[in-house]
């Protein structure tokens, strides 16, 4: 029952994203730029042993669209393909090109690639060919939403017997067009880092990216192992995690750190309620990324409005 209902909340949560229309107006972009800019929240997303590859022209690839949308965009496809590889010796490769009069955005993958019955169906709701519990089926139909907003295409190159390759092609502006990105005002944010430790991929996406907006350096781990090790050598501000994780408890790790941490729990995570330490502030999983900045505040961390 509680996976169901967990389930069910991942759907409401991509259901709102996917009738969602973001008031932020169109510009002339660099999608070179927007793109480069996203590695270190795309590679915290890889599991330790999956590559992200990135290769992006160094000329400016102008294109007239919506940042947020486009970064929804490019996060959605990254997670469709970190989703299909392997965990280990498994590669994601996130190219930005030029062909004539189109700017280009690629995503391959190695995974085992799309089966044949399946390609006419990627676009739909609700479609999935993943296993159970990786998702609502609505990442590429998100995906499809944004490329046509932008009057731009996508196509699946369905000639691969392996792996997937996504080609996403947008009308080329004018370079002369392309707004300058303001200077970020985390640049004077020194000293807030937090550890995310959370097992659920597409939680994890939308928690990073928006603690990166709000200029907090991020490192993500997946269980309570890779979390001791990242907060042994990278001295964090904070502590981002579930209750539960599959190697145990994130409480005990808690205490033994004595960092302040935001802790997201389900409703059945009630075992450990009273040992939880004083400096945590606990927050239901289902609750907005924008919960989880106001927590951090409210334990004292830097966070740009």
């Amino acid at each position: 029952i509680r996976d169901l209902a967990d389930e069910g909340i991942e759907v409401v949560r991509e259901l709102l994203l996917f009738a969602r229309r973001e008031s932020t107006p169109p510009r002339t972009l660099d999608l070179a730029d927007l793109v480069s800019t996203q590695e270190g929240v795309l590679q915290h997303l890889m599991p330790e042993k999956v590559e992200l590859r990135l290769a992006v022209v160094d000329d400016v690839v102008p294109v007239s669209g919506n940042p947020v949308a486009l970064r929804r965009l490019l996060l959605n496809l990254v997670l469709n393909a970190r989703d299909a590889v392997a965990d280990d010796g498994g590669w994601v490769e996130v190219e930005v090109l030029t062909m004539g009069e189109r700017a280009v955005l690629r995503v391959v993958d190695n995974g085992p690639g799309i089966p044949a019955e399946h390609r006419d169906r990627l676009f739909e709701p609700f479609f999935s060919s993943r296993r159970h519990g990786r998702g609502a089926g609505l990442g590429l139909a998100v995906v499809y939403a944004i490329v046509t907003e932008h009057g731009a295409e996508i196509e699946l190159d369905s000639a691969q017997t392996k792996g997937t390759t996504f080609l996403i092609r947008f009308p080329i502006g004018s370079a002369a067009d392309v707004e300058p990105v303001p200077a970020s005002e985390s640049d004077s944010r020194e000293g807030a880092r937090v550890i995310l430790v959370n097992d659920d991929g597409r939680e994890t996406a939308r928690i990073v990216e928006a603690l990166a907006a709000a200029g907090i350096e991020v490192r993500h781990a997946p269980n309570l192992e890779v979390a001791r090790s990242v907060s042994d050598s990278w001295s964090p501000s904070a502590v981002v995690g579930v209750a539960e994780l599959p190697d145990g408890p994130i409480v005990p790790w808690l205490a033994e750190s004595d960092l302040p941490a935001v802790i997201l729990v389900s409703s059945a995570d009630n075992h450990g309620a009273t040992t939880w330490p004083r400096s945590a502030v606990t927050l239901e999983r289902s609750s907005a990324p924008e919960s989880v900045l106001a927590a951090l505040q409210r334990i004292g961390l830097p966070v740009v409005a």
